[in-house]
């Protein structure tokens, strides 16, 4: 998909520049779950290239433009992530704390009970 979108852009449509709305068609095929995440961020790294340099529109040239481009798609993505993963650790913190308060309740009750069978 990363190979036909730069050919497309630089190659299909020389006379019109999209450079300019590379990181929103990124981000957008991303939430299109066009591209998974994972990929972006992989192609990001150049961890990919050697798979992608075997299909016969790849040009090292545009897959370098077109990375180049889609910098602020990849920031936006990686602190998306980070914000996904904090507020998932703070959730299972919330959750563990609620845990322990349940917990601390279902003793009291027990203590409770307790004391009302002692009275009677």
């Amino acid at each position: 998909m990363i190979v036909l979108l730069a050919h497309h852009l630089f190659e299909t449509y020389k006379s019109t520049d999209f450079t300019k709305f590379v990181s929103t068609i990124i981000v957008n095929m991303e939430k299109a779950k066009l591209l998974a995440k994972e990929v972006i961020l992989q192609w990001a790294d150049k961890q990919i290239d050697d798979k992608l340099e075997q299909h016969f529109l790849f040009s090292a040239d545009n897959n370098n433009k077109l990375r180049d481009n889609a910098a602020q798609a990849v920031q936006f993505l990686k602190k998306r992530d980070q914000e996904e993963e904090e507020e998932e650790s703070g959730q299972e913190e919330d959750d563990e704390a609620e845990e322990e308060g349940e917990e601390e309740d279902g003793e009291e009750e027990e203590g409770e009970e307790e004391e009302e069978d002692k009275d009677e």
